[in-house]
């Protein structure tokens, strides 16, 4: 799967650490994440939006859409 979470942690000025302290997750499961190695859980991928305030569709958009 592609995703965009590199991307919106640079747009939004903020740190891995800080994406991995509010998903409640390790840093090495989010680099897992970031390469496409593994899928987050949606509840995980939820709480990832939240802090880096977007939606679903932005981290992890359709594989057409990825540029």
């Amino acid at each position: 799967m592609t995703n965009k979470i590199m991307d919106y942690i640079d747009l939004r000025h903020t740190s891995r650490n800080k994406v991995c302290e509010v998903a409640g997750i390790r840093q090495a499961t989010l680099r897992r994440y970031i390469r496409g190695e593994s899928e987050p859980p949606v509840s995980v991928a939820y709480k990832m939006c939240d802090a880096l305030q977007c939606k679903i569709e932005d981290l992890f958009p359709k594989d057409e859409e990825v540029q």
